[in-house]
């Protein structure tokens, strides 16, 4: 009876450790899958902001550029390029950037409202600080949480899947 008795209990505790081994194996699973997530997350965030801040380093000659068909083809490519990758850039620099495009494309019409207006003068000052600040903030952006929200929360969940509360 004794040896029915011993091969019970080491059944039972092979089959517990056969259950905590899953568990576990499961809980660093579902572990890595949400560190495999925001690594790559991160690492497509880093590349889409050097992408971002290279195209900002061209926009003031942009907005000077003499060339109209050159400077509308350049910002066409930019618009193009915003609506691929604004997702993975920050919040700030997201809009920021867009708003910069516009800046650019409308300068020079600022530089000549700005001639004859005090007003107009402040808003193209105002414009061209925008233009020339975007790469201190794109670089500022990166920096940024990865996935924020005012009101959301995001969390995941026990099977590493995103959760917005």
């Amino acid at each position: 009876m004794s040896d029915l008795l011993l091969t019970s209990i080491g059944g039972l505790i092979a089959a517990s450790v056969g259950l905590v081994g899953n568990f576990v194996t499961a809980h660093f699973s579902k572990k890595s899958r949400r560190d495999l997530y925001i690594h790559a997350a991160l690492e497509r965030r880093l590349i889409v902001h050097q992408e971002a801040f290279k195209i900002s380093l061209e926009l003031p000659g942009l907005a000077h550029e003499a060339d109209e068909s050159k400077k509308n083809n350049a910002l066409s490519k930019h618009y193009k390029w915003w609506n691929e990758h604004c997702l993975f850039l920050s919040h700030s620099s997201r809009w920021e950037f867009y708003k910069v495009l516009s800046l650019t494309s409308n300068y020079k019409m600022l530089i000549s409202m700005a001639k004859n207006d005090s007003n107009n003068e402040t808003r193209q000052i105002n414009a061209w600080n925008s233009i020339m600040n975007l790469p201190r903030l794109i670089e500022i952006g990166v920096n940024d949480p990865l996935i924020s929200s005012e009101k959301n929360k995001v969390e995941f969940d026990e099977n590493g899947r995103i959760r917005v509360n």
